[in-house]
């Protein structure tokens, strides 16, 4: 009973400490296909891998714009590209290098930071040279590599509506971000129900132990 006690607690502490989304499965890359971030409070990491000559696009809602951001600098092994996108799939910002070969939309940046907050977007990842596509052609110019891009491409009067094949080796990735939460809800205890959960969980397991002494 004891081991269940403890399972118990740290499953709830778990599903409490709502900062950080692990990819589920495949993360698509297109706002139909994209996985949509589920849990309560802010948003701090995104985390998972991403396969060779692939794309992983989420769901997240902007709580802050004026202290958004997103980098994966200290979070990937990999040359990374960062996209931001409406809920409509039309561009906002782009960013291919920021340290090195790592990407950072950065908090303050005006392509965005006037925005209204509490908006519901997209965040995409992928490996250098994969970019995002419209009809129009590509949404976003690559030079130069350290800018960050508006819609500036061709196609950048247009939603996404798929990728290029240019893209390179993956692998695992962890995006770090300020000013976000999670695009949905889900049931995550709030700390007083959590503390009366473990309160309950406690006694039941004192109750047992003393009926089996």
């Amino acid at each position: 009973m004891k081991h269940v006690f403890v399972l118990a607690v740290a499953a709830i502490a778990a599903g409490a400490s709502a900062q950080l989304w692990n990819e589920q499965g495949d993360a698509g890359d297109l706002p139909g296909t994209a996985q949509l971030t589920m849990g309560s409070g802010p948003l701090n990491f995104i985390s998972g891998t991403l396969g060779t000559n692939d794309a992983d696009m989420y769901g997240i809602t902007v709580t802050d714009w004026s202290i958004f951001s997103a980098t994966t600098t200290g979070g990937v092994s990999f040359d990374t590209q960062l996209f931001l996108f409406t809920s409509g799939g039309m561009g906002i910002a782009f960013n291919d290098d920021s340290v090195g070969t790592t990407s950072t939309l950065p908090a303050g940046n005006a392509l965005y930071s006037g925005r209204t907050n509490g908006e519901q977007v997209f965040l995409a990842l992928s490996q250098f040279d994969k970019d995002p596509l419209s009809v129009g052609g590509a949404i976003f110019l690559d030079t130069p590599f350290n800018a960050v891009h508006g819609p500036d491409g061709p196609g950048g009067g247009s939603p996404i509506t798929g990728w290029d094949a240019n893209g390179g080796s993956g692998g695992v990735y962890r995006i770090t971000l300020t000013g976000a939460e999670f695009f949905s809800a889900n049931p995550v205890p709030e700390p007083f129900t959590m503390g009366l959960g473990i309160a309950g969980l406690a006694v039941f397991a004192r109750r047992r132990f003393k009926k089996s002494k």
